[in-house]
């Protein structure tokens, strides 16, 4: 178990580091860029206009450029995995639409019980299985969290 869980933090920060090195590449890339295009972009004589402030505008342009790119980025990501969730939660028969910012909640039947499912941030999933019995289910992962003596 220390092990999987090592693995598994050891995945995340590994993953977080990877996406600092793409945006770090995109800030260098975008602005790198913005700055030697201001610079040594041709001016006509007529016009009167000083080379920092080209340079302030190719830099303006290239940060609205970027957030731009980082909305496009992250919605294509939430549609991406509201496809993927969709389907998997389609075998069941539960339908599913948008919850919260990034969430999905899935609502239907299956064994002739009202079946709720919302996911939210992370791996974080709430199961709501309609039941006569007033009982409670855990839903977890076959190794035990805690080992019992």
């Amino acid at each position: 178990m220390v092990d999987k869980t090592a693995r598994a933090v050891g995945r995340g920060c590994a993953r977080q580091l990877a996406i600092l090195a793409v945006a770090g590449t995109a800030l260098l890339l975008f602005f790198g860029t913005a700055l030697v295009v201001g610079w040594f972009l041709p001016l006509p004589p007529e016009w009167s206009v000083d080379r920092p402030v080209v340079v302030a505008g190719a830099m303006t342009i290239a940060a609205s450029a970027l957030v731009v790119a980082s909305l496009v980025a992250s919605a294509a990501y939430v549609f991406r995995r509201a496809m993927w969730l969709d389907e998997a939660f389609a075998a069941v028969a539960l339908v599913g639409e948008a919850y919260q910012q990034s969430g999905r909640q899935y609502h239907g039947s299956w064994g002739g019980r009202r079946v709720d499912a919302y996911l939210s941030r992370g791996p974080t999933l709430d199961l709501y299985v309609e039941s006569p019995l007033y009982t409670e289910v855990a839903v977890a992962n076959r190794e035990p969290l805690v080992k019992r003596l």
